[in-house]
């Protein structure tokens, strides 16, 4: 004897097997974890109890949330300060953009703090410590340029 579910109720049947009987839609049966009744494989919930018979499959992470967590789409001064600190390091042009970058990336820190949610904490450090670097030290080398042109 084989067991089987009726496909309209899922009930559990005995489907003879044997002495020419066809077996005839005959189904997998899953037991219930927590009552134990016999189930088709392909019911969600079980006729007896109403419990999940496979397990909830955990959902699957949207492209856009991976992209939402790498760049802080709600932290502006952080990644507008942390763009700013790359292109600081073009020469001279990198102390407008690189003090920018600096003052940019103290604003996207304080709104990091003020609202972890926001994001943006390495960007921002990026953009102070990148910025600092290129808008000081090319700042500190033109003054020394002027003074060592002037003597």
């Amino acid at each position: 004897m084989v067991r089987g579910a009726c496909p309209r109720c899922h009930a559990v049947v005995q489907l003879g097997v044997g002495a020419g009987e066809p077996v005839v839609n005959a189904r997998a049966l899953v037991s219930c974890g927590r009552c134990g009744a016999q189930n088709d494989e392909r019911s969600a919930g079980c006729v007896a109890c109403g419990a999940p018979l496979h397990g909830v499959a955990a959902p699957q992470e949207d492209s856009d949330d991976v992209f939402r967590k790498l760049i802080p789409y709600k932290n502006v001064p952080a990644l507008v300060g942390y763009y700013l600190a790359v292109f600081a390091l073009i020469p001279f042009l990198g102390i407008v953009l690189g003090l920018s970058a600096f003052v940019l990336g103290i604003i996207g820190l304080c709104r990091v703090r003020a609202n972890p949610e926001a994001r943006g904490k390495a960007h921002a450090l990026v953009a102070i410590i990148l910025g600092g670097i290129c808008g000081f030290g090319y700042l500190i080398l033109l003054i020394l340029l002027i003074t060592a042109a002037h003597r």
